[in-house]
């Protein structure tokens, strides 16, 4: 403490300075000496959190407080996911080849669009799907009142990038299918002397849309899954998630089991389908099976989002063939060893149909405690 008087120092508890001579209340110089040295200042700016930034999580079981008004800026992953949906749906409008020829075979000469590659599928919907939903997982992202909500956002984002890589993959498998039969068959045609000297494939700019749409999906995916941590929501239920990941196991294992004699080894290879369409036939199944299972089995409101993203356009494929929806049974029934009538594996649609009522029961049991865009956590 310092003497009110001469300034010099007092030892504490000592009320007569040595110096001076000058006594008085110890604690009034100590509270002065305070003063002397701190100097409150007011506040005049006002400071304010970054528009772009989330609060912190809160407790387990609780759903973080989002200012109103709040809303995320266009992130990378905002913009490549919007990039990669228009891409898809205008791509599934376009042209994918056209095929000409002097040599007599017009049913394979003409423009060919998605449903045209195997005859009649129903590819066109299957990329306007997963168009769509990369377009709605971004708005959710964009939107979003919660960080739940983002990370289910980001998770659907995540699944349908990887799921629509092998439809692109045996798109590109099935347009060169065609032209290679187109060929063959002009070939033949001119070997016999039916005539015929030019052949001329072509690809259209809905081809190289789609495989746009495909490369930002995948790097989409890449982005969204770094989001996939914990977000300090109350896990989902344990014996559901399970019961989800097992059914995406059967859903996908059902299509490589054998039919009417046919060997699992058919599966990876045989003599009517080319390599590049049973790699990516496969790809398709281990997507289901791959992002079903750790989507479910993560227990958080980013896994929901990559299972319903993961499995919408196996789901859609699996209808479509239960359906006899088009004249061409596209994967996942195509390609299933010993198949005749162009349906999934039992086993596969005992999986779907577990899947389906799985995960309504989860997504029921995390809907937001109040009314807001997107998933929410209970409280």
């Amino acid at each position: 403490m310092l003497c009110d008087h001469c300034g010099n120092d007092v030892p504490l508890g000592q009320r007569t300075c040595g110096h001076c001579g000058a006594s008085g209340d110890a604690g009034a110089t100590a509270r002065n000496t305070e003063s002397a040295v701190f100097t409150i200042v007011e506040q005049t700016q006002r400071v304010e959190a970054r528009p772009d930034t989330w609060p912190t999580p809160s407790p387990a079981g609780k759903e973080p407080i989002v200012p109103a008004g709040h809303r995320t800026r266009a992130t990378p992953l905002v913009v490549i996911a919007v990039g990669a949906g228009i891409a898809t749906v205008a791509g599934s409008f376009m042209l994918v080849s056209t095929l000409t020829s002097d040599a007599p075979i017009p049913q394979y000469l003409g423009d060919y669009g998605l449903n045209d590659l195997g005859g009649g599928t129903t590819f066109q919907v299957a990329f306007l799907i997963a168009g769509v939903l990369l377009l709605v997982g971004a708005m959710i992202v964009r939107q979003a009142g919660s960080d739940h909500s983002v990370r289910f956002g980001s998770g659907l984002i995540s699944g349908v990038g990887l799921a629509l890589v092998p439809f692109v993959a045996f798109m590109w498998a099935s347009a060169n299918a065609v032209a290679n039969r187109a060929l063959l068959q002009a070939e033949s045609i001119a070997g016999a002397g039916g005539g015929g000297q030019v052949f001329e494939s072509q690809l259209g700019v809905g081809f190289f849309v789609l495989i746009g749409g495909g490369v930002l999906g995948i790097v989409a995916a890449l982005i969204a899954s770094t989001r996939g941590g914990d977000d300090g929501a109350e896990p989902l239920n344990t014996s559901l998630c399970v019961t989800g990941a097992l059914a995406c196991l059967a859903a996908a294992a059902g299509q490589l089991i054998p039919q009417n004699g046919g060997r699992f080894g058919d599966n990876f290879t045989n003599s009517f389908t080319g390599a590049s369409s049973i790699s990516s036939r496969l790809a398709m199944i281990a997507v289901v099976a791959a992002g079903g299972i750790v989507g479910f089995l993560l227990a958080r409101r980013f896994g929901l989002g990559l299972v319903l993203g993961s499995v919408s356009l196996y789901l859609w494929q699996w209808l479509t063939s239960i359906l006899e929806v088009g004249d061409y049974p596209a994967p996942p029934a195509l390609g299933n060893p010993g198949n005749l009538d162009g349906k999934p594996h039992i086993v596969t649609t005992v999986g779907v149909i577990v899947i389906v009522l799985t995960y309504c029961a989860l997504a029921w049991s995390a809907r937001p405690a109040r009314s807001g865009f997107g998933v929410g956590s209970r409280e």
